[in-house]
This record gives structure tokens, sequence and C-alpha cells, in this order.
């Protein structure tokens, strides 16, 4: 059962998302009610959005009818036009986030993307008490995998919805079932979580046993202590001349 109290975002780095949809399952059309129903798994979704340039208005649009929303994040290419440009859509994802955990301050951050740029705000976001959940892809950071709580490619995620043999089903349709159950968060931290061992404090060392005061030794039958000797006679003081 699907605990509508909590809070969800839902932050995509469309290009990135792009190339797992390619390399998880080619020659498909990329499933963003898949998407969107993952982070609903989990609560409530008040915030939807992925960034990219958007060059494309039918990618946007599709977007936009998914029920996300498209942010613009520009690519800055050199002037000389001799070599790629450098998206900003990683820069932007991560203000937006740091952003919406002050102002939402959500129960569950999902994060789709396989890039290390998202560590900062996967850190941030366990700080502030959410749960991370990442959709990513068999070559996503190992460090943001180890950040996260739950980690599934775009690929495990088909294979939930059961469209590993049917993946000509029409895009953007949410599945009609519950593909994941929810993930408490806000938990002490010495709990397990979604799975994964939460550290918590270092185990304390065993403690040693106690020594015993050592038994004080009994002189042999017949042996008598030695007994002290007598103080020398203190002198006589010396009367000084009248």
């Amino acid at each position: 059962m699907i605990d509508r109290s909590k809070t969800v975002v839902l932050l995509i780095d469309w290009d990135n998302l792009q190339i797992c949809h390619s390399r998880d399952a080619p020659g498909t059309e990329l499933d963003l009610g898949a998407v969107t129903a993952l982070a609903q798994s989990y609560g409530t979704l008040v915030s939807a959005r992925a960034y990219a340039e958007w060059n494309l208005p039918s990618e946007r649009l599709a977007v936009y009818k998914a029920g996300i929303e498209p942010v613009f994040a520009p690519v800055m290419r050199p002037e000389s036009g001799t070599r790629e440009g450098k998206s900003l859509a990683d820069t932007v994802m991560v203000a937006d986030g740091v952003d919406l955990l002050w102002t939402v301050a959500p129960d569950v951050f999902v994060l789709v993307t396989s890039d290390k740029d998202m560590i900062p705000l996967a850190r941030i976001a366990k700080q502030r008490g959410a749960a991370v959940v990442v959709l990513g892809s068999d070559l996503t950071a190992i460090p943001l995998v180890e950040l996260s709580n739950v980690f599934i490619t775009y690929r495990q995620l088909l294979r939930e919805l059961d469209k590993t043999s049917g993946l000509d089903a029409p895009s953007g349709r949410a599945p009609a079932r519950e593909r994941r159950p929810p993930i408490e968060t806000r938990r002490p931290a010495t709990e397990p979580f979604g799975g994964r061992r939460v550290v918590g404090q270092p185990a304390r060392a065993p403690s040693r046993p106690a020594v015993a005061a050592p038994t004080p030794v009994e002189p042999p039958a017949g042996v008598t202590s030695p007994v002290p000797t007598e103080p020398l006679a203190t002198a006589v003081p010396v009367a000084s001349p009248m």
C-alpha cells in the first residue's frame, strides 16, 4: 500500500535518461510513464522536472504530457565552434534540488541520472533526512550508487513492469498495479533501509576481563619477618663556647 502522506520529488537529467534508454532498451520508445510511476510508488509526487536544452519541440511536448515540467538548461558552446559545449543540466538540477530541500522538504528524492555530479545533491538530501532513489544505468558512478537508498536501472524498471516481452505498449501510460513497496523515511540511523545496511556507530571493541589484584604472599612457616633495626641515637648538640 502506497503511503500518500510521503512527499516525493522527481528530477530527471533528460540526456542521461536517453542514454540509459538507448543502452538498456534499444529500438523501443522511451517510457516516461514507467519513470513517473516509479516516483509515485513512494508517495505523492509533488514536483517532477526534466532538464535539457530542448531543441526538439516533440521531446518537450512528450515530457509535458507525462506530467513532467521541462526545465531549460542551456549548453554552453565556445564561440569558435571547434568543440562540443558543456551542458548546464547537472548544475541547474543540483541548484533546483537544494532549493526544493528547503522549500518543499520532500521525504523521497528520485534522481534519474548516472552522473557523478549528482553526488553532492544526494549527500545533502540524506543529511536532511530524505531518502534517495537513483534510476540510472550499469555505468552509474559507484559513489552515487553507494549514497542511494535504492538503486535501479532502466532495464530493471522495465523488467519489473513486465514489459520485456511487450515493449510496444503506449508510452506515457502508468501501470495499474503497484510495482515497488514504499520505503520508510526519516528513520533512526541504525535501522536497515531499502534493503541496504545503514552504517551507524562503529561497534565497540570487546572489553578486556578485569585483572584481579595480586594476592599477598605469606612468608613460609618458621620464618619471621626481619625486625627493623633500631634507629641510631640522635646526636647531642654541642653547646657553643661562652
